[in-house]
Order: structure tokens, then C-alpha cells, then sequence
């Protein structure tokens, strides 16, 4: 069985949203501590600005 979950964050210009801390620090824990509940791989998508590709880091 295969499922997909996507955590949003909305850009609301108060505050500052930290890239690289979400992609060495956050994203790898999460794939640790949810290893042993089925989680093979995670995923973070940016968007780079309107019109802009967007980027894409995998764990």
C-alpha cells in the first residue's frame, strides 16, 4: 500500500521558514523515528517564486 502525506506551511510574510534546518535537521528525523511504522522515504518540496521550477530535496 502506498500513501502520500503532504504537510503544508502557509507563507503569511511574519515569519521566516528555515530551508536547510527543515532538510538536514527535520525531514531526516522524521524518516528515523517513523522508519518502524512503514516510512521508506520523505520528500520536501519548494517552490523557488512564481513562474519558477520547483525544488526538491529527497531523504
Amino acid at each position: 500500500m502506498t500513501a502520500a502525506l503532504f504537510a503544508t506551511y502557509p507563507r503569511d510574510g511574519g515569519g521566516r521558514f528555515d530551508r536547510e534546518d527543515y532538510v538536514a535537521s527535520q525531514l531526516p528525523l522524521v524518516v528515523k523515528a517513523s522508519r518502524q511504522y512503514g516510512l521508506s522515504s520523505a520528500e520536501a518540496y519548494f517552490s523557488a517564486g512564481e513562474g519558477a521550477p520547483k525544488r526538491r530535496w529527497r531523504c
